[in-house]
Parts: C-alpha cells; structure tokens; sequence
C-alpha cells in the first residue's frame, strides 16, 4: 500500500478535504494533541496556512482514489540557523503500517533541499 500512495503539496483547493480529514479524525487526534491546538483549527486557520508565506510546507498523503490520510506540516524553528520540523498526522485506521515512517523521510529530504535547509527534524505525530 505504501508504494500507491500518493504524497504531493497541499493547495487551497484541498480545504474542503482538510477540513474533513480533521474533523472525521479529531477524537484520534485529541489523544496527541491539546484541546487548544484542536480548536484553532478552523477554516480561517488553514486557509492561512495554504496561502501564507510558508504555503509551500504543508503535504498531503492521499490513496489513489483521493481520499486523504495524511497530513504533513513544516515549521521553521530558526531562520537564522535554518532548523525547521515536519510535524504530521495520520488517520487512525492508517496507522501503524508505517506510512509516516516512509512518508516523513522523503519529505525532511524535499524540504530540507527546496528549503536548502541544514537540519529537519520530526515533531510528534498521530
């Protein structure tokens, strides 16, 4: 299954599938995260994400027939040192099948190099 997934940037055009993907797993997720970085994840907040100034750092893991799984987000740390974090979230009927695993090393690689960045380093995930 790892190989037919299908990892590519997130656009504004995926907000209707974000905004899903985050509610159909928000029990999954409140495991992980807390209550607060859930309620702020509204419409407004992605929309900033997908058109802000690091628009480019934010990926989805779709199947191929377009339902979305998965979600990759990079944060710069530092700027001046140029360390950033992937943080990621994976729909609970998904995990442990290592598609993060597989996922989040291709893209610490793509976006440490579209970044020319000298460390990337995973957050958590769920």
């Amino acid at each position: 299954m790892k190989r037919s997934l299908i990892i590519r940037q997130a656009t504004e055009a995926d907000l209707n599938s974000i905004l899903l993907f985050e509610f159909r797993n928000r029990r999954w997720f409140s495991q992980f995260l807390p209550k607060h970085v859930l309620r702020k994840q509204t419409e407004n907040y992605f929309k900033y994400l997908l058109n802000g100034r690091f628009k480019n750092l934010q990926y989805l893991v779709v199947l191929p027939s377009g339902e979305l799984i998965g979600r990759f987000s990079g944060q710069v740390l530092d700027a001046k040192q140029r360390t950033m974090e992937v943080s990621y979230r994976v729909a609970n009927e998904f995990t442990n099948r290592g598609i993060a695993k597989v996922r989040i090393e291709a893209l610490v690689d793509v976006m440490g190099q579209l970044w020319d960045y000298r460390s990337v380093c995973t957050g958590g995930g769920s």
